[in-house]
């Protein structure tokens, strides 16, 4: 984990994110995550976590986005391509992905503004589940839509 922040009580990773050794697809609540209710919140199997999990950091953990901006707060959990990613590689443009973490955050007011406002200098891959959909600026939409029927 970055030393610049920690998760705290967020835990929407635990639902936005997919996780291939637990066969948990993006968007569905993890089953070893404990709610408020179960006396605690985290994981319950944290010292033992997948490999998936332990090496995840999202953007806002990283410290590229300001403390508001943390996706307990917004709904969204922001990631990286990463540097040797096809899309980067084959368009040259920079992106975000960005997960939703419950249903409805990105239509929701913190989300929605921190969306609208990022997509008009980068590209913003969207995930809702098992869909995909993009928003940035035109001439990066209409590059990467490209890259996006060339590969289909």
């Amino acid at each position: 984990m970055s030393g610049k922040r920690q998760c705290g009580s967020c835990t929407a990773c635990c639902t936005a994110m997919g996780v291939p050794e637990l066969k948990k697809p993006a968007g569905a609540k993890c089953h070893h995550l404990l709610s408020i209710v179960d006396g605690a919140a985290g994981c319950s199997i944290y010292d033992r976590r997948p490999k998936s999990c332990r090496d995840f950091e999202c953007v806002w953990l990283q410290g590229s986005m300001s403390e508001e901006h943390q996706p307990n707060k917004t709904g969204v959990v922001f990631t990286t391509p990463g540097l040797n990613s096809r899309f980067e590689k084959a368009t040259g443009l920079p992106a975000l992905v960005a997960f939703e973490a419950w249903t409805g955050a990105f239509d929701e007011g913190p989300a929605r503004t921190l969306l609208t406002t990022l997509s008009m200098t980068i590209l913003i891959i969207k995930v809702r589940g098992s869909s995909r959909s993009m928003i940035g600026p035109p001439d990066q939409l209409a590059k990467a839509q490209e890259f996006v029927t060339r590969r289909t």
